[in-house]
Formats: structure tokens, sequence, C-alpha cells
């Protein structure tokens, strides 16, 4: 009886039918660690453990999830039952992958604020996670914010067109309704707009609804995002520059910085980003990394060494990064592990998607929206 017993419990008999295996690291000493598991059924899986070390492997057992993908999400608590941290992971039962689950501090985390899933995002801003709370809230061009993670088209007063037969010089470009452009009108009918693009700094600082959509230069959403190409001079390479509606003024050029974040770029011999360092010596060919495993969010990150020109054997913890700044917005990762990379990520609406592009309301990357 006593052997059975022992064979029944075999650690090594559970690790060999295991349907999955999560390993958490980051753990608080004398915590507690709590994962919920979802399969494709959908069904959820959750278990409570006490925190042995900072590092621990969960196991869940053969037939206790559907094989396929599945989404986890973990929580930790300190020895007080105090919330310290959130993780989120993906991958798939049935597989010798072991997923990696890294935390995040619910304190600072855009996606994990205050507690665990409280994004701080809604389907048009996107704010920063302050001790626990969101705040400083961006809305994309031609939007306004209310502060709390609302949006709302600014208040445009139209001035009064004046009478039927005012003249052109009162409002803008008008036409009559025969085709004529002397101002007058036929049986009465009002004057129309003629719909002239609002793309050109020209346009966006003339004091004209050149567009006829009743939004004059800064509050028109076409006077956001400009760009026109342009060249470095300490090195000569292209680069862009950036349109500023409120200064009417347009950027020093840039070149956008991810140019030196390529294995490739890393060994040509060439300052690709015009910072004056060459591949290696540049901090950014030792920043890039690639997915081991099924992809970041489910197993962890290898790291290139520039020096050797190959990526490190070791993989490593990925630790969800909010995608809400220029250099995660482009980079074809879905950094933040929500299941949308760069500009269909809502953190990312308005920011900079690669060289002379902005992320679009639609999930676009394109040079205007």
């Amino acid at each position: 009886m006593l052997l059975l017993l022992s064979c029944t419990l075999d650690p090594q008999g559970v690790l060999g039918r295991a349907a999955l295996k999560v390993q958490a690291f980051g753990l608080p000493e004398n915590g507690e660690l709590k994962l919920s598991t979802t399969d494709s059924r959908p069904q959820t899986r959750t278990k409570k453990t006490k925190v042995r070390s900072d590092m621990m492997e969960i196991i869940y057992e053969e037939g206790s999830l559907v094989a396929g993908p599945v989404s986890i999400s973990a929580e930790a608590y300190d020895a007080e039952g105090s919330l310290v941290g959130c993780g989120t992971a993906r991958g798939v039962v049935g597989t010798d992958e072991v997923v990696i689950v890294g935390f995040a501090s619910p304190s600072t985390s855009d996606v994990n604020c205050g507690t665990c899933g409280n994004r701080c995002e809604t389907e048009l801003a996107s704010g920063v996670c302050r001790a626990g709370r969101c705040t400083g809230w961006e809305c994309p061009p031609g939007f306004e914010s209310d502060g709390g993670g609302g949006c709302h088209e600014p208040i445009i007063e139209v001035p009064d067109a004046g009478p039927p037969d005012a003249g052109p010089g009162d409002a803008g470009m008008m036409m009559t309704t025969d085709g004529g452009s002397d101002g007058g009108t036929d049986a009465g009918m009002p004057p129309l707009c003629v719909p002239m693009p609002e793309l050109t700094d020209v346009a966006c600082s003339d004091g004209v609804d050149n567009d006829c959509d009743l939004r004059v230069d800064c509050n028109d959403v076409g006077c956001a995002g400009l760009t026109r190409d342009c060249t470095v001079a300490s090195c000569g390479r292209m680069g862009t520059q950036s349109w500023s509606c409120a200064t009417r003024t347009w950027s020093a050029c840039a070149i956008d910085p991810a140019a030196e974040a390529t294995t490739t770029a890393c060994k040509d011999g060439i300052d690709n980003d015009c910072d004056g360092k060459l591949d290696c010596a540049d901090e950014r060919c030792n920043d890039i990394s690639q997915s081991c495993g099924i992809d970041i969010c489910a197993a962890g990150i290898k790291l290139w060494n520039c020096q050797l020109g190959i990526f490190n054997l070791l993989c490593l913890p990925y630790i969800p990064l909010a995608e809400n700044n220029n250099l995660l917005c482009g980079n074809g990762a879905d950094d933040d592990c929500d299941g949308k990379t760069d500009c269909l990520d809502n953190l990312c609406r308005g920011r900079t998607c690669g060289s002379g592009k902005v992320c679009c309301a639609d999930g676009g990357c394109a040079p205007g929206c």
C-alpha cells in the first residue's frame, strides 16, 4: 500500500504526464501565487500555492486542460496578502515548452494599474500608471482629453456667414450653385465651400478651413502627424522632419532610432541611426532580442550577443512592456502581450510607428491619418 501510494505521487510521474508546465519568477518570500489558466473550450482552471522560492514551477496535469492554446493570468501576493505583482502569458497544452510568467508591479504597470488587468487605455485614450492610478491621458490627433480616459472632438465656433449675397472676401473660397466663383448665389441658395486638402504646413497655418469640415488649421486632424523627407547633415543619410502645428515649425531632421536595431544593421559597418556609434559600439545593438519557443509572451526571449554575432542560448523570462512609446509601436511585436501588435494596440495611437509614419485610429501606420 505504501509503495503504491509512493508511485502514484511520484513527482517524475506527474511531470511525465503534465499537460502544461508554468514557471513563475520574481515571487515574494512567504507569499502566495494564484494562476488562472483558460483553454480553448473555454474553461478556466485556477491554482493557488504558497511561495517557497522566488522561482517556482506549477504543473497542470494531463486532462485538466483541453489541448491547444491557453492564456494565463497570474497574481502574486506578499505574506500580508497584499497584491504585489501581475503577469500574463500564453502557451500551448501538450507541448514540452515551459511557459514563463514574469511579474510587473501594479503600482507602475500601464497594463496592470492598481489591480491586475486594469489597463491605462480606453477605446481612444491612453495613459500612464503612477502610484497605482491611471493618469496623463492622451487622445489621438484631432481629439481633446477630458482627463479621465475619455476623448471628445473640440467644440468649434462656426462664424456667421452673413447674408446670402455676402462677397467672397468674408470667409474663404466660395462657389455659386452654377459653378461661378463670384461669391453670389442663384435663387437664394447659400454659397458652397470648395474642399481643398488640409495636409500641408501652409494649409495648416493660413487661418482657413481649406477642406470644408468646419475645422481650421490645428483643430483639423489632417494637420497632425505631417512629415517630410530631409537629409541629416552630420552623416548624409535620409531622415524625417515632423511638423508641429502648435509652433508652426518643422523639427530637426531625425533618423528612426530603430535603424540600428537589427542584427544586419549591427554588422554592416555603417552608423545607421547617425548617433556617432558604429555597430556593436551602439547600445541598441545589445538590446536586440528574439522569442524562444512559441513567442515572447508564451516562453521568453534570447538576447543578441553583438560581439559574437549570435543570439545567446539562455532563454530569459519576458516581462510585458507597455506598448506606448515610439520605439515599441513599430517593432512588429506584441510587447504587452495583449494580443494586439503595434498600431492595433490603442496605446500606440498617435505615436510614431516608423520613419515618417504615425499610428492612426483605424490601426494603420501611415504618413498622415
